[in-house]
């Protein structure tokens, strides 16, 4: 089965952190974390706000809500861009779990939807290490157009 087909940022959320409602969504937290899910999850990154543990991937040692993003960083990246990033590895093991996707939560309340990250396909740990690599390009970019 193949829900994920991309890549997105909660828009909820994200309007809500920029409009009179004034959601905090810190990217700097070392308490914002990277939950795994299976490919039972279809993200609506138009509809969807809040944490579900629907599709979640489940191993022993790993936690729901995922692992902390340890090292984020927030500069300007490119020139004239706002880069997101975590310099760090996410790591699970042992595990044994597949997961096609990852879902970043904000660590202030634990359930506000940063953003949703498609692997590009199922990935696999059986009785392993399952870890996530970011982007040298960051995790999110903000750039202004050319």
């Amino acid at each position: 089965m193949t829900a994920w087909t991309k890549s997105g940022v909660y828009l909820l959320n994200w309007i809500d952190a920029l409009d009179a409602t004034q959601l905090a969504i810190d990217l700097s937290l070392t308490t914002n974390t990277l939950a795994l899910f299976d490919s039972s999850v279809t993200p609506d990154f138009s509809a969807d706000a809040a944490f579900t543990t629907t599709g979640e991937c489940t191993s022993t040692n790993y936690t729901s809500k995922g692992a902390a993003l340890a090292n984020p960083t927030v500069t300007e990246s490119p020139t004239g861009s706002i880069m997101w990033d975590n310099t760090a590895d996410v790591s699970w093991t042992p595990v044994t779990l597949t997961s096609q996707g990852g879902i970043v939560i904000d660590g202030t309340t634990g359930t506000v939807l940063i953003m949703g990250i498609y692997w590009g396909a199922e990935y696999t740990a059986t009785a392993g290490t399952f870890t996530v690599t970011p982007n040298v390009l960051g995790l999110l970019t903000l750039a202004n157009p050319a």
